[in-house]
């Protein structure tokens, strides 16, 4: 532990936690470099954080000390833009509008999707579990080195399925003697190319077929083990998810290894 006298004194976690039967964590940074404070006042419990800022929020306006703070939403920035916006309902370019069709052709097909998926699933699942994931042409290099590494370690991919989002892909992994389901009602428009950057429209697209590969087996009763083709195995996952006897994850329904992003 460390006490300078001045201030809170900073303890090791077992001594900090000693007496807690339970704890909140509040994870918190100060990107802009302003003069932040936090605040602890008793009330009902929550487990959302209140962000208050020296800005005029009518006026979007940058921090200004002579303001009073006001209650600022999550994406307001210290220099004045929201960086979360409703998206319009309307328009041209309207997203909301595009998710509707996007939605609609998901409706309109998940039941013969389920049809075809069902006989694929019942071949390869093991436990009732199966491994999937899904690619593009610009990420098949990611799904070939993912092969050849656990093919390497011996590892049997019988229970991996891959979600192609084009022709191309789907033999590419089929070649890599792995199963796949081409979804063409959903995954046909998404761009066969790799993202330039993190969020642009083609890792949004692949987003959304990453929903769907994880959905299909759900829908059907599966366990699924979704990963992205960038990782690799040093040991077969499957064991550790399926023992029924260790309490870390037999617990849990869901389970998520966070990436260092949020999306």
């Amino acid at each position: 532990s460390f006490d300078d006298g001045n201030g809170i004194p900073l303890l090791d976690p077992q001594t900090a936690t000693e007496n807690c039967d339970a704890m909140n964590v509040v994870f918190t940074a100060n990107p802009g470099n302003t003069r932040q404070c936090t605040a602890l006042i008793g009330n009902y419990e929550s487990y959302h954080i209140q962000r208050w800022m020296r800005v005029d929020t009518v006026k979007t306006t940058a921090v200004d000390p002579s303001l009073p703070l006001q209650l600022v939403s999550r994406g307001y920035a210290s220099r004045g833009k929201t960086n979360f916006y409703a998206p319009p309902s309307d328009g041209k370019y309207s997203p909301v509008k595009r998710h509707w069709v996007q939605l609609k052709t998901f409706l309109q097909n998940v039941d013969e999707v389920l049809g075809d998926l069902k006989p694929i699933l019942e071949k390869i699942a093991r436990n009732n579990a199966v491994v999937v994931m899904t690619v593009n042409m610009g990420q098949s290099s990611l799904l070939m080195n993912f092969a050849c590494s656990a093919r390497r370690r011996g590892f049997d991919l019988g229970n991996v399925l891959v979600f192609p989002t084009d022709l191309e892909s789907k033999k590419l992994a089929e070649g890599l003697g792995l199963a796949t389901y081409f979804d063409e009602h959903n995954m046909s428009t998404i761009p066969k190319g790799e993202a330039r950057r993190y969020g642009d429209k083609i890792f949004r697209s692949m987003m959304y077929a990453k929903v769907l590969c994880v959905l299909y087996p759900l829908l059907l009763n599966y366990d699924v083990l979704f990963q992205d083709v960038d990782i690799v195995w040093y040991k077969d996952p499957m064991p550790f998810f399926q023992d029924p006897d260790d309490p870390k994850v037999a617990n849990f329904d869901v389970l998520f290894q966070h990436d260092g992003s949020d999306s």
